[in-house]
């Protein structure tokens, strides 16, 4: 009967740790969520204000935007036009034309290429509305923004679009 006994005791040790299970498998991912919790705020806290400082370096050294060397090289050789004029942070000048509270387009300038005009569009501004609101159009300024791919506007005329404009 000793015998019984322990196949008894061991069953309901076993039915125990199975039952336990569940309250193991939470614990564990309470454990993971804070693990994950603590590498965002490792990320948010050291990372990224490491990336904002590079991005500020790539801004400060910023290539003054040629629009006639760039519509050149986007219409003769589109592999120079990527590396010269995409993805990169470009300063213009130039006088405002419309102004959103999204965005800024500057008038149009007297750049043609094989008579289309060139046009320069600032979105996702960084500059805060109370900055904004200093200008009128017709106001001249200068701006640092990042490249994106030139697109054909109204009437087939280039629009040069710039991102994250900020005004200097």
């Amino acid at each position: 009967m000793a015998k019984n006994h322990n196949v008894d005791v061991r069953s309901t040790q076993l039915a125990n740790a199975i039952k336990s299970i569940p309250d193991a498998f939470l614990a564990l991912s309470m454990v993971g969520l804070v693990g994950v919790g603590i590498l965002w705020i490792l990320v948010f806290a050291i990372i990224r204000p490491l990336m904002l400082n590079q991005e500020n370096s790539k801004r400060e050294e910023a290539k003054q935007l040629n629009l006639t060397s760039l519509t050149k090289d986007y219409e003769r050789n589109k592999a120079r036009y990527e590396i010269n004029w995409e993805n990169i942070y470009l300063r213009h000048t130039g006088r405002i034309g419309n102004i959103t509270s999204s965005s800024y387009t500057f008038a149009p300038q007297s750049v043609y290429f094989k008579g289309k005009r060139v046009d320069v569009e600032c979105s996702s501004i960084k500059d805060n509305t109370n900055t904004i609101a200093k200008y009128n159009p017709g106001s001249l300024v200068t701006v640092i923004g990042k490249s994106t791919r030139i697109r054909q506007g109204y009437q087939g005329n280039y629009i040069v679009p710039l991102r994250y404009c900020k005004i200097q």
